[in-house]
């Protein structure tokens, strides 16, 4: 996921039961947890919000 300015983005990454968080931008961090997990779902939600405060448009790829 994209901002409008493509300054930011949010990629995530879904491999045999595992997926990892990659934000560029606001921070650069990567973090990985188990799809399993309810705190996976938490986690993508409060990156979404940091990366994204104030954005009503988000470009989205699939690859």
């Amino acid at each position: 996921m994209l901002t409008k300015k493509k300054d930011r983005s949010l990629t995530i990454e879904v491999d045999s039961g595992q997926m990892k968080f990659t934000e560029q931008g606001y921070e650069n961090t990567v973090n990985t947890f188990a799809i399993a997990d309810n705190v996976a779902k938490h986690a993508f939600t409060a990156t979404f919000k940091r990366e994204f405060p104030r954005s009503h448009q988000v470009y989205v790829s699939e690859k």
